[in-house]
């Protein structure tokens, strides 16, 4: 695997302004507190843990959103603000506990598939 962490923020924008949407100045703000925290915990580049952390199409959780998720755990967060970058970051890089307060159950495909079994 190229990356030990990889971050990715929603920037969808719904053309419905009154439904809830992340945004894509909403996640490119986020992109970057997310690679200043990475930089901050790490300053020396070559100790640094591989982190990638960057915007990307539709996470089809619009009514959690602003939403993340960093992989390769699956970890979902909801109602994520720039000023929530650090703790998410420190958690994830640190002992790898999910920000209890912001965290959104999404099923993995496994779990999909095994409720659709039974």
């Amino acid at each position: 695997m190229k990356y030990d962490k990889h971050f990715f923020v929603c920037q969808n924008e719904r053309s419905d302004s009154s439904k809830k949407s992340c945004g894509k100045e909403q996640a490119q703000m986020m992109v970057q507190a997310l690679r200043d925290s990475v930089r901050a915990l790490h300053p020396n580049p070559a100790a640094a843990i591989r982190v990638r952390a960057q915007a990307c199409a539709c996470l089809d959780a619009c009514a959690d959103g602003p939403t993340l998720v960093v992989y390769p755990e699956g970890v979902w967060y909801g109602g994520v603000k720039t000023s929530d970058a650090h703790e998410i970051v420190k958690a994830h890089l640190g002992d790898g506990t999910p920000v209890q307060r912001l965290h959104i159950h999404r099923p993995q495909a496994s779990e999909q598939a095994e409720s659709t079994e039974r």
